[in-house]
């Protein structure tokens, strides 16, 4: 096995490694099929026991760092009951709520009769969305899974006129 150009030696020894290689994967199929399988198999395993993490303060924020050490001395100092009257912007962490933050299509302004209208329809969309459990087949419906935010006379703002645009007062 002479050498020719500067990388021949190694090429050359390669090859001839790969095709006894070849040769005998091809006179001995059965392991190569059957032992990938049990391979995969065993490693999908694993995934039975996946956990997804999905929180935030968890994922991004260091272990023993100012923010959570102070967030949860605020929760220790001022406990929040949501169970009477949720409010979004008193939580300490990302609950489960969602916002939604509507823009006009066409970028004018979203008080326009046409645009306010169409906002309305999506919220009545919204609040008449039904979910079925899968489990007992209860109906459950919009009031039934929301969160309440009812707000006393006295924090009321502009009671009148949100009462006559507003479908939420």
């Amino acid at each position: 096995m002479g050498c020719d150009g500067q990388f021949d030696c190694v090429e050359k020894r390669l090859s001839a490694l790969f095709h006894r290689y070849g040769r005998f994967i091809g006179r001995h199929p059965i392991p190569f099929l059957i032992l990938p399988l049990f391979i995969a198999a065993g490693l999908a395993a694993g995934m039975l026991f996946f956990k997804q993490d999905t929180d935030v303060e968890y994922l991004f924020t260091p272990e023993g760092s100012q923010a959570t050490t102070d967030r949860q001395r605020l929760e220790e100092l001022f406990p929040i009951n949501d169970d009477d009257e949720f409010n979004a912007v008193r939580q300490t962490t990302l609950g489960r709520y969602g916002r939604l933050i509507l823009t006009a299509s066409d970028g004018g302004n979203v008080l326009r009769e046409n645009t306010l209208s169409e906002i309305f329809e999506l919220h009545e969309d919204v609040t008449n969305i039904n979910i079925t459990d899968g489990d007992d087949g209860k109906v459950y419906s919009y009031a039934d899974v929301c969160a309440q935010w009812e707000r006393s006379e006295e924090r009321r703002v502009g009671k009148e006129c949100r009462s006559r645009w507003s479908p939420y007062h």
